[in-house]
């Protein structure tokens, strides 16, 4: 196991720099060292650890990317189907990113949705491994599981109709390891 050349945590953020030298930092480290090299105050984009909304409390965590923060909230664990992502740009306050997130929550998870729809106007539709075992995926809609059949069949009710719809990585592990190259990072 490496540790963070910063603060001695466990690393999560591998990169291999222009130098070639290796940097090993954990995800708060990699952040201030990303917002560094870039001219950006970290605390700027500081948050709360949770958030709650509709009553349920979303634990938080943020990434540096090239565009700006990546913020994700995720009920429970992290592997949790149930996950949210924002992307907010470096001129946008941690705390300013974190309110647009939790309204992207409270509009995905409205508790006055009618219960007999599988598929709200507005919802997730979460890919997850098959509980077979097999090569499968199930799918996760409003908290209850479907296989592919299952969910054929309940879709046959919106025959005539369109679907739109976003792929959005789920938050990744928060000790995912993650591996990349300096001049990848500031193109």
């Amino acid at each position: 196991m490496s540790h963070c050349k910063h603060c001695d945590a466990s690393a999560t953020q591998f990169i291999k720099l222009k130098s070639g030298e290796s940097l090993a930092l954990c995800l708060d480290c990699y952040n201030s060292w990303y917002c560094e090299k870039l001219g950006y105050d970290i605390a700027s984009f500081s948050h709360p650890k949770t958030i709650q909304v509709h009553g349920k409390r979303y634990k938080l965590m943020k990434r540096a990317f090239f565009g700006g923060m990546q913020y994700w909230a995720y009920a429970g664990r992290a592997d949790n189907p149930e996950s949210f992502l924002f992307n907010g740009p470096f001129t946008m306050s941690g705390k300013q990113a974190v309110n647009q997130l939790a309204s992207i929550i409270a509009e995905h998870t409205d508790p006055r949705q009618k219960e007999d729809c599988l598929i709200p106007e507005h919802g997730i539709i979460s890919v997850v491994p098959s509980r077979s075992g097999y090569d499968d995926a199930d799918f996760l809609v409003n908290g209850k599981r479907f296989t592919g059949e299952q969910l054929i069949k309940h879709l046959s009710m919106y025959m005539e109709s369109n679907f739109r719809y976003v792929l959005e990585s789920r938050v990744p592990s928060p000790d995912c390891n993650w591996i990349m190259y300096e001049e990848d990072i500031f193109q």
